[in-house]
């Protein structure tokens, strides 16, 4: 069930975040990366027919393999660390966790005969240019790198526009458009 390469390769992405850097810069990208996790997973959730599905609360690895997770010793790791950073909330660590579950998961051929993308690699890339998320005041209101953000169910965001994960320089040039 595990594939062992990818789930290293994320937990080594996630073990290597810095976070609350506070790069109000990035912010552009941060926010067309999320809103791109947004789309793949509302993409996902409309695929299963599953229209209470909602892109914070909602466990899609466990839906698409019950009981499919990473290896023990690395959730572990990865949870201890981030409690230790002490600069997570727990609706990140959560997802952090499906995102590696994702990685043990994502090679099975459940989850591959519905050849959609990997909806957790452009979280991945949020965090990853400093982007965090918690829980704002209000029935669905999240604060997405500072902003607040009305979160719904996941199958709202999906004629979300799609955006070029594997162009380079396509998140800095947002970036440098805010300027």
């Amino acid at each position: 069930m595990m594939n062992g390469v990818r789930e290293t390769d994320i937990l080594n992405r996630i073990l290597g975040l810095e976070w609350r850097g506070g790069d109000a810069t990035r912010w552009p990208s941060q926010l067309a990366l999320f809103g791109e996790y947004l789309r793949r997973f509302a993409l996902w959730a409309h695929a299963l027919d599953w229209e209470d599905a909602h892109p914070i609360g909602s466990d899609l690895p466990g839906r698409l393999v019950p009981g499919g997770q990473a290896a023990p010793v690395n959730t572990t790791l990865m949870q201890q660390t981030l409690r230790t950073l002490g600069n997570t909330s727990v609706y990140e660590r959560m997802l952090l966790t499906r995102m590696l579950n994702w990685a043990a998961v994502a090679d099975e051929p459940t989850v591959q005969a519905y050849n959609l993308p990997d909806p957790y690699e452009p979280l991945l890339m949020f965090y990853e240019r400093g982007g965090w998320l918690d829980k704002a005041m209000g029935d669905h209101a999240w604060e997405i790198s500072g902003r607040a953000e009305q979160l719904d169910r996941a199958w709202v965001h999906i004629d979300l526009e799609p955006i070029p994960l594997d162009d380079p320089d396509y998140l800095d040039e947002l970036d440098q458009g805010a300027d």
